[in-house]
C-alpha cells in the first residue's frame, strides 16, 4: 500500500477543481480573448491570435472538463484506485493527443503594425513561447502515463502475516 502521508488530501481534489473551473470560465469567454494592442514609438502593434487558437477552443474546453470530472471523481472515489486511475490515465492519453495535434499549428500568432523585423522577431519569440510549452506539457503528460500506468498495473505488495513478526 502507498504510504498515506504522501496520499493527496480532499483539499488537493476541491483545488483542483476550483482551479480548473475558472480556467474553463475564462476560456470559455468571461475575460478578452483576443491580446490587447500595444502602443509603440512607430504606431500601434497588435498581437492577434492565429485561427489554431480557435480551433483548440472545443478540445481544451473538453479536457478542462476532464481535469474537472477526474478531480470530481478521486474526490468521490478515493478508495475506487484502479478507476481514478484508468480515469486519469485516459485524461493524460487526451492531453497528449492535443499536444500532438497542436504540434502542427504552422503559427499561433499574428503580429501586425510593426516593421517587419520587429513583427518578426515578436512573432518568432512567442511561438517559441507556445512550443516550450508544449513540451513541457508534453513530457509532464507522458511521464504521468508512464508511473500512472506502472501503479496500475504493478503486482500487489506481498501481504505481511501479522504487525508482530510472527
Amino acid at each position: 500500500m502507498d504510504d498515506p502521508r504522501r496520499q493527496p488530501r480532499w483539499y488537493d481534489y476541491v483545488a483542483g477543481i476550483v482551479v480548473q473551473a475558472i480556467f474553463a470560465l475564462w476560456w470559455a469567454g468571461l475575460a478578452r480573448f483576443e491580446p490587447a494592442s500595444i502602443m509603440t514609438n512607430t504606431g500601434q502593434m497588435q498581437v492577434v491570435f492565429a485561427p489554431i487558437w480557435h480551433a483548440a477552443y472545443w478540445p481544451v474546453l473538453a479536457l478542462s472538463a476532464g481535469i474537472i470530472a477526474v478531480n470530481a471523481l478521486k474526490l468521490a472515489a478515493s478508495r475506487r484506485e484502479r478507476l481514478t486511475r484508468l480515469a486519469d490515465l485516459a485524461l493524460q492519453a487526451g492531453v497528449l493527443a492535443f499536444i500532438a495535434w497542436a504540434f502542427g499549428a504552422p503559427r499561433w500568432f499574428t503580429v501586425t503594425g510593426a516593421p517587419p523585423k520587429t513583427a518578426a522577431s515578436l512573432q518568432l519569440g512567442l511561438t517559441l513561447g507556445v512550443q516550450v510549452t508544449l513540451i513541457v506539457m508534453l513530457f509532464v503528460a507522458a511521464i504521468s502515463v508512464v508511473y500512472g500506468g506502472w501503479r496500475l498495473w504493478r503486482p500487489a505488495p506481498p501481504q505481511s502475516r501479522a504487525l508482530n513478526g510472527a
